[in-house]
């Protein structure tokens, strides 16, 4: 099934602000870089902003949470392993406390 209207746009605007917040990042550094670079970057509002990430932390704990699970599914592929070591740093980034 496919995703329509608002939820489709969140997902969208979503995207759009993850590229453009990496590219600032990059550019100017995390603690250079605000909220309106990145609006203004990802071309839209900063409301539109706040609609999808409450905070630019919570927009960095996303990167940082993709990244992650990005070289963890990488590392699980390789070596058959890594579940474990992606659970315990999901725990760390939702901050929730996870017991081995």
């Amino acid at each position: 099934m496919s995703l329509r209207g608002k939820q489709a746009n969140g997902l969208v605007t979503q995207q759009r602000v993850l590229r453009a917040a990496v590219a600032q990042f990059l550019e100017k550094g995390c603690t250079g870089t605000t909220t309106a670079d990145i609006t203004g970057a990802a071309g839209i509002a900063q409301s539109s902003f706040f609609h999808v990430f409450p905070s630019k932390e919570a927009l960095l704990l996303e990167l940082v949470r993709r990244m992650f699970s990005g070289q963890f599914a990488l590392a699980q592929q390789h070596s058959g392993h890594g579940a474990g070591c992606r659970g315990v740093a999901d725990a760390h980034l939702t901050g929730s406390q996870q017991a081995d």
